[in-house]
């Protein structure tokens, strides 16, 4: 039962966090803000969170394990050797989950100002980790970035749309690139 209250209380302060920082920017939020929106004293926040960078930074934490997550199903299936379509409805319900129903939440926290441990640069650092490993030969920098920004343009996408590209619009796309290039 204790687990249960600890991660309910846990998930109070997550929710009030990022409303305070959605109304109010990260910077203006604080930790008696995030007590008193919570519903808890500060003791109990500080038997969760040391402050609010660290709360920023295990709700970051945790958002790039579900990424992680993503590319590791992506991996996998990737060496089924599936095509676009395939590969699309095996990911499809997680990136859903993900991208879909925790959108604001990923916004908010793309916004936190925290410097080399912010979402962005740890998500980056994380596809050039997968990019490294799917290709069997080493990738240029200008490539590497390249990709990084498709999927990030991807991802910009998804949460701003609340909805999947489909795989003709993929399709299409990089057609259009190739055409673009050639």
């Amino acid at each position: 039962m204790a687990d249960y209250r600890f991660q309910r209380t846990d998930n109070e302060i997550q929710t009030a966090f990022l409303k305070l920082v959605d109304q109010q920017g990260f910077r203006n939020v604080s930790v008696s803000a995030v007590t008193h929106a919570a519903l808890i004293n500060r003791q109990t926040f500080y038997q969760h969170y040391t402050d609010i960078y660290d709360l920023s930074e295990k709700m970051i934490e945790n958002m790039l394990l579900k990424f992680e997550s993503l590319l590791k199903i992506r991996g996998q299936k990737n060496s089924l050797k599936l095509g676009i379509r395939e590969m699309e409805e095996l990911i499809s319900p997680q990136a859903t989950q993900l991208f879909i129903n925790e959108r604001n939440k990923i916004k908010i926290l793309r916004q936190l100002p925290l410097d080399d441990r912010s979402l962005d640069k740890r998500l980056t650092q994380i596809i050039n980790e997968y990019l490294n490993n799917f290709f069997k030969e080493k990738i240029s920098d200008f490539e590497r970035e390249l990709l990084t920004a498709v999927v990030f343009t991807g991802i910009n996408y998804i949460l701003a749309e609340k909805k999947f590209p489909n795989v003709q619009q993929i399709k299409r796309s990089f057609e259009d690139m190739n055409r673009l290039f050639s």
